[in-house]
């Protein structure tokens, strides 16, 4: 839900059978004063809405047509940002890879998410290097690792701070970062053990 409690962004079954996963297909949805939108997909069987702001401008992941089972769901997944203006999904595109989920947005349209950069699969992960971008003014920019091929975003304020966790190199340890407005990562540290997290910031960038 909005800030404001003016939106709610989610997603519903739509009475369709997704074929991948034999059971029923999801899209994603905003509600607004009593009536639900369909946001629809990019060709797929489902869609989802992570996160909204106070504008009513809606962001998540919507699956293409283009076979591809890297998270699972049996073909590519694209983030996407969804306007009440416009009422279409806009796809943000990717760093380089196949696949891309879009996980928050501040109140300047100010977008962060994961996408993959390539299409290596790397042992200690199982997985491609999939690293936090920081999307704005239709450009997407990574903001890299800390040396490690995996990470996520896990808030976003509405100075474009973000922070999150980053693998460190060899991939058998993460650590919390901070990004200011899509600059490079900075590694947060830890209390002295392998691990840790950083989950919220405020608008002050604590």
């Amino acid at each position: 839900i909005s800030a404001n409690g003016r939106w709610i962004g989610g997603f519903s079954t739509n009475g369709r059978i997704d074929p991948f996963i034999n059971g029923q297909a999801i899209v994603a949805t905003v509600w607004r004063k009593g009536r639900i939108h369909n946001l629809g997909t990019f060709g797929g069987q489902l869609s989802v809405v992570n996160a909204i702001n106070n504008n009513g401008d809606a962001v998540g992941q919507a699956l293409t047509k283009k076979p591809d089972n890297v998270f699972g769901v049996g073909t590519q997944s694209r983030a996407f940002l969804w306007r009440p203006a416009t009422h279409r999904l806009q796809d943000l595109g990717t760093l380089g890879g196949s696949d891309a989920i879009a996980d928050l947005i501040n109140n300047k349209d100010q977008v962060t998410g994961t996408s993959l950069t390539d299409s290596t699969v790397h042992q200690a992960t199982g997985l491609t290097t999939n690293v936090p971008f920081f999307w704005r003014h239709g450009k997407m920019t990574s903001l890299g690792s800390l040396g490690g091929t995996n990470g996520y975003p896990t808030d976003i304020n509405n100075s474009g701070q973000i922070v999150g966790q980053s693998n460190v190199k060899g991939d058998k340890a993460g650590h919390p970062f901070l990004s200011i407005a899509g600059r490079p990562m900075q590694d947060l540290g830890t209390l002295g053990g392998d691990n840790g997290v950083a989950n919220m910031l405020n608008e002050k960038g604590t």
